[in-house]
């Protein structure tokens, strides 16, 4: 869907980053978890995520350089742990766009990504990230 203004579509998008929570970063053992009926997983002292999702993008061209986008996807949350985690979730993206639309786009927004379906309440993770990349429309 496209206009002079206006354009959306597919998107397939792949995140990565690392927590900044000092207790996230200690190894599982150290914690204090909430609910201590549920298991304990070993955790790398610095805690990764990776996320890769399928959803939806749109863009509203303020002029012929810089545009603001927002995009919602879905798909699968991974932690680098001994004992991997994967969840469902859910990655929503807002932000701007700097370049011509038909070229390579120098993208900058902010993320959010909400997991579910663990059924762990110790291991539910949400993350808030500054976005800084590139995108490529085909």
């Amino acid at each position: 869907m496209n206009s002079a203004k206006y354009s959306g579509g597919l998107v397939v998008s792949f995140s990565e980053g690392a927590s900044r929570n000092l207790d996230r970063r200690a190894t599982s053992e150290i914690f204090n978890l909430p609910f201590q009926k549920f298991d304990k997983h070993i955790i790398f002292n610095f805690a990764q995520f990776r996320a890769g999702n399928i959803g939806w993008f749109n863009e509203f061209y303020l002029n012929h350089k810089l545009a603001l986008y927002h995009q919602l996807g879905m798909g699968i949350f991974g932690t680098t742990e001994k004992d991997q985690l994967y969840d469902f979730a859910l990655q929503h993206q807002l932000g701007v766009l700097f370049g011509k639309p038909s070229s390579f786009q120098i993208k900058i927004g902010v993320l959010i990504d909400h997991t579910f379906g663990t059924g762990n309440p110790n291991y539910m993770q949400n993350q808030i990230a500054l976005n800084v990349g590139g995108s490529r429309s085909f």
